[in-house]
């Protein structure tokens, strides 16, 4: 039906411009001059660009009517609200000033078209409209850039106290989030320590053990292959690009090293807080109404952790961590709730075209009370640590056996 509609309105279009073409041409030969414009023509070029400007602000009316619910959802977040207002207001004076500017263009085109006999009055400057149309933008831009920076000083601000801190990994094409154990501290990572084992590089006593076996294993290997290259280079085999890439790899390895070596000189009590985090998939909950600080990072390449409905969105750069913070206000029972839909979701997106699969990297966002909130730990995050603990209690106790 609708390609039907859209098939009849571009027919309608192209036969009307066949049929002013039609009659520009006779026209032209009623004319003694080919280089004077008919007033008829000129008067009903003006009333086309009447009809043509009513038609076009009265769609752009019914475009916002049809089209309007699918602009961002309703804000379920602390912060979404006063985003939401500064986006109105910006929104509202733009339209506002489409408006007028859009009509009165159509409107002097037709009000003011060509007559014979009618000279035009020249006014080549007034300084008076130059300074009203130069200082009246700037003041309400300016009201409009100092009303943005306060709202942004205002979510981005760095001393709040946060309730809980929730680490969110990007990497192609999926999300990991990190939870804190009951210490209630986030483990510090590395990308020196990412291996096949510890996917996001936390840094704990055993990773930095694993990795340096990992490390001393392939700068071995790397060597002896490179040993192998040099002699078959020698005897004249074309072997430069292998050649190449293992004395980088063996160069990237002993480089790793070093860094580990930095890594442990540091303060013990860095390594404990990363043993008891808990790597969560597919879904993480978050509480209502506590403050929450999210800890970016990315494995491979720039992602970007968007979630529309908390109007939340930041860049995961690799090798470095971005933060945001938010209050949610809607648990995703209530705004099931609101919306009539018993499957609607909470999403965490990647909002960077990042590769074949970008459009289903994504990950789904569970908002419930403080109280549920915690039962939730309990079953699924802390009952890891107790699973940690009491092997390290069994650890102790079979060492003072020995």
């Amino acid at each position: 039906m609708e390609f039907v509609a859209l098939f009849t309105v571009i027919l309608f279009i192209v036969a009307m411009a066949k049929i002013m073409k039609s009659y520009e041409l006779a026209e032209g030969l009623k004319a003694n001059d080919e280089d004077v414009i008919p007033d008829s023509e000129s008067k009903n070029n003006a009333t086309m660009m009447l009809i043509f400007g009513i038609l076009f602000i009265g769609s752009v009316f019914y475009q916002m009517k049809i089209w309007g619910g699918l602009t961002l959802p309703e804000a379920a977040s602390e912060h979404g609200v006063v985003y939401d207002s500064l986006m109105n207001v910006t929104m509202t004076l733009i339209f506002i000033v489409f408006v007028i500017c859009q009509a009165l263009l159509f409107w002097f085109a037709y009000k003011y078209y060509h007559r014979k006999g009618t000279k035009a009055l020249w006014f080549p400057h007034n300084n008076r409209l130059e300074l009203a149309w130069t200082i009246v933008p700037s003041i309400i831009l300016v009201m409009l850039i100092m009303y943005g920076l306060s709202v942004w000083k205002d979510i981005m601000r760095t001393e709040k106290e946060y309730d809980t801190e929730i680490e969110l990994y990007a990497e192609q094409f999926n999300w990991t989030a990190r939870y804190p154990g009951q210490d209630g501290v986030l483990g510090k990572a590395n990308f020196s320590l990412i291996t096949s084992t510890n996917g996001l590089g936390i840094i704990t006593e055993e990773s930095l053990k694993e990795r340096r076996v990992l490390g001393n294993t392939l700068i071995e290997k790397y060597r002896k292959d490179t040993a192998e290259l040099n002699t078959q280079a020698r005897d004249g085999w074309n072997v430069g690009k292998v050649l190449g890439d293992k004395k980088s790899k063996l160069s990237a390895e002993v480089a790793n090293l070093r860094r580990l070596d930095v890594l442990e000189k540091r303060d013990a009590a860095d390594y404990k807080a990363g043993e008891d985090d808990v790597l969560v998939k597919n879904e993480f909950v978050i509480p209502k109404g506590k403050l929450i600080k999210f800890q970016m990072r990315s494995k491979d390449i720039i992602h970007s952790a968007y979630m529309p409905h908390f109007r939340a969105q930041i860049n995961c750069v690799p090798g470095m961590k971005t933060t945001f913070a938010f209050k949610p206000t809607i648990t995703t029972e209530e705004m099931r709730t609101k919306l009539g839909d018993e499957e609607f979701e909470y999403y965490l997106l990647c909002n960077k075209i990042c590769g074949a699969s970008h459009y289903n990297m994504k990950m789904v966002i569970k908002v419930v009370e403080p109280e549920a909130y915690e039962q939730w730990l309990k079953d699924n995050v802390y009952k890891e640590t107790e699973a940690i603990a009491e092997v390290e209690v069994v650890e102790a106790e079979a060492n003072i056996t020995k």
